[in-house]
């Protein structure tokens, strides 16, 4: 006796039964039903990973550049990358996030190009 796999209820034949073509059409018309359809993947990932805001901000030190936004709370990513070369005086770089804004800051003396790109 077949077992049915647990989130779609596909039918899981044993190893000693012999693959039956209606269950592997059932089981391709259930993996059809629960899939998501190509229009809503595409509306999901617009919210989800678009950016939601993006820029150019020049860096200043450890006392950092601020960059405000409106998310309202510190659950969001930042990416900060470097745009034109540092010559060795970038340091280290991070990110201090806060509700309303967040800081990129380096521990060298570098007042170079950065963009930053944040997802929520």
């Amino acid at each position: 006796m077949p077992t049915l796999t647990p989130n779609l209820g596909l039918v899981k034949p044993l190893g000693t039964e012999t693959v039956n073509r209606q269950a592997y059409v059932e089981n391709l018309d259930i993996v059809d039903q629960n899939a998501a359809k190509k229009a809503d993947f595409s509306a999901h990932l617009l919210q989800v990973i678009h950016p939601k805001l993006a820029g150019t901000a020049n860096f200043n030190g450890a006392i950092g550049t601020v960059i405000p936004h409106t998310k309202g709370d510190t659950n969001y990513f930042v990416e900060v990358t470097p745009v034109s070369n540092p010559a060795g005086y970038l340091g280290e770089v991070w990110v201090e996030q806060a509700a309303n804004s967040f800081s990129v800051k380096c521990s060298g003396t570098a007042t170079t190009t950065f963009k930053y790109v944040v997802l929520w």
